[in-house]
């Protein structure tokens, strides 16, 4: 490891144990702040290239911005555009209003529901494009 990597990792994990121990929130917290820098920075330890090591660094430094800003130690969850194509939302059946006035609102509603439906169906995971 490069010294200016050693020295931003030392100096990172100096802040997040200080964090630690200068948390507001309930003990608990403080404990899982120790405990998850110390078991991130032992499962990472023998990382070796250096954009993997910049990566781990930059995460480490936005989890600890995170925590310090919104006053929750843990971490972020996932966006829901990733959280979607991991976990399909589960398809929905509309019933199809009756269309019998030609422009009136069930028609619309009608017409607004087959075209959700067919979006759905047009995104599903594993469907060929």
């Amino acid at each position: 490891m490069p010294v200016c990597s050693r020295t931003r990792v030392l100096s990172l994990y100096r802040q997040i144990l200080r964090t630690g121990r200068l948390w507001a929130g309930p003990p608990e917290e403080q404990q899982y702040i120790k405990s998850e820098a110390k078991r991130q920075f032992r499962v990472n330890q023998h990382t070796s290239s250096p954009v993997d090591l910049d990566k781990q660094i930059v995460e480490g430094e936005v989890r600890l911005q995170y925590a310090r800003q919104y006053e929750i130690p843990y971490p972020r969850l996932v966006h829901k555009t990733q959280y979607k194509q991991w976990h399909p939302m589960p398809t929905q059946e509309f019933e199809t209003a009756p269309a019998s006035q030609g422009n009136g609102a069930s028609s619309k509603l009608a017409k607004a529901m087959q075209k959700r439906k067919q979006m759905q169906t047009d995104n599903l995971p594993g469907k060929p494009g």
